[in-house]
């Protein structure tokens, strides 16, 4: 939802600014999380007490600076005569966007939705670092403590855990699979 926000805001919207922050924001995309994000993304976590809380390991996966560009991208793709045509009919910006281009971008959005998803699943450090309690740790760092204890590996518990994890990613990638095949069969086709 942020993410379309966004690239909306910079694809349709002129305000003062925008190729500033647009730069910027392009910028954090080369950023590496391990490094330079994990200790103020952490501070933050403990000014707000949500450490070792379901809260700490969702809110910031929310917004994605690679979502935004792939969204502004794909919006500067729409012809702007359908927002001319809008503004015509009297429709205001976000019923352009809720009534238009959601309805046009849903491959797109798809596309982002299991980008960010499987990004957010499967990132490791965070959890680890954000949550000190075994009850609510990810099963992805389960995993890992499997793979690295001293003691002999069982790998049917590790590879029942290994698909196990990977269900809910085969599940969403599924779910919108016919979002991905409509709009390979529809591109450069005129409605």
């Amino acid at each position: 939802i942020f993410g379309v926000l966004a690239g909306y805001a910079f694809a349709n919207l002129k305000f003062k600014g925008s190729s500033l922050m647009f730069a910027f924001l392009f910028i954090t995309i080369f950023m590496p999380v391990d490094s330079l994000l994990i200790i103020p993304l952490y501070s933050l976590m403990m000014n707000l007490h949500w450490v070792n809380t379901y809260w700490a390991l969702t809110i910031p996966f929310l917004a994605s600076a690679t979502t935004t560009f792939l969204m502004r991208q794909y919006f500067l793709t729409i012809p702007k005569e359908l927002e001319d045509a809008a503004k015509i009919d009297g429709a205001s910006p976000l019923r352009y966007l809720i009534s238009i281009i959601v309805p046009l971008s849903k491959t797109m959005i798809g596309s982002v939705m299991v980008i960010n998803f499987v990004y957010a699943w499967n990132f490791y450090l965070w959890p680890l670092v954000v949550i000190n309690s075994n009850n609510m740790q990810t099963a992805q760092v389960g995993l890992q403590m499997l793979m690295s204890s001293g003691e002999t590996r069982n790998w049917g518990i590790i590879t029942a855990g290994t698909l196990i994890v990977l269900v809910p990613v085969l599940i969403l990638f599924f779910g919108v699979q016919n979002l991905f095949v409509k709009g390979i069969t529809t591109t450069g086709l005129k409605e």
